[in-house]
């Protein structure tokens, strides 16, 4: 949905605590399917993490594991939300074992950095970079789960929720908008485990919010 058509959507749902007059004027020539560089606009960075249109879908697919602090997500270096790195993960390993899942629409592949600032500042990390090969089918949240899910496989005395702050948690659960993904995943850190519950709401509001959408 574009900003219009959600701003739409919880006016009318009750999502926010008061309802509003809003008008929202619609884009002339903007069709649904387009990406930003089809729109022909330039660009304007909304944050120094967030430089080009494309950073929106790294953003979702490590945003939330970067909410604990407890591995790099590329924040602090030249390639924000891109990264998921640290100073104990064997890189090449963490690659493959990624890639053997044959997530649909991206690649992993093995990366050294050192951050400038922000999580393991100027300290050599080892990792993976995110490589998008299709974002119409890559499955763009599930993919920091899986991170989580392998590096337990690979380092379990490096689980992160036994690891990372726990004061972290609560930030961590708003962005899930439940503790019952950090509680249901800690248990066995299995993606498996939390993705009917992570989905459980998609379809229905696909289905609600089809009445504010202002393109096709």
């Amino acid at each position: 949905m574009t900003c219009g058509e959600l701003a739409r959507f919880m006016n009318e749902e009750g999502i926010t605590a008061k309802k509003c007059k809003l008008t929202v004027i619609k884009m002339e020539g903007y069709k649904k399917d387009m990406t930003y560089e089809q729109t022909g606009l330039q660009w304007i960075p909304p944050s120094p993490h967030v430089p080009h249109p494309y950073s929106s879908q790294f953003y979702a697919m490590t945003g939330i594991l970067g909410e604990l602090y407890y591995v790099s997500i590329g924040v602090g270096y030249t390639t924000p939300f891109q990264v998921i790195a640290a100073e104990w993960i064997d890189a090449e390993g963490f690659a493959s074992k990624l890639n053997a899942l044959k997530i649909p629409g991206v690649i992993f592949r093995p990366i050294h950095i050192k951050p400038f600032y922000s999580t393991s500042a100027n300290v050599q990390i080892h990792g993976v970079q995110i490589h998008i090969t299709d974002y119409k089918v890559i499955p763009l949240t599930d993919i920091q789960f899986y991170a989580m899910q392998v590096l337990y496989e690979m380092y379990p005395e490096k689980a992160i929720f036994n690891n990372a702050d726990s004061k972290r948690f609560r930030m961590f659960d708003q962005v899930c908008g439940s503790d019952q993904i950090r509680i249901k995943f800690s248990q066995r850190y299995r993606f498996e485990d939390i993705k009917d519950y992570w989905y459980k709401d998609v379809n229905s509001f696909r289905e609600r919010s089809k009445r504010y959408y202002l393109y096709r």
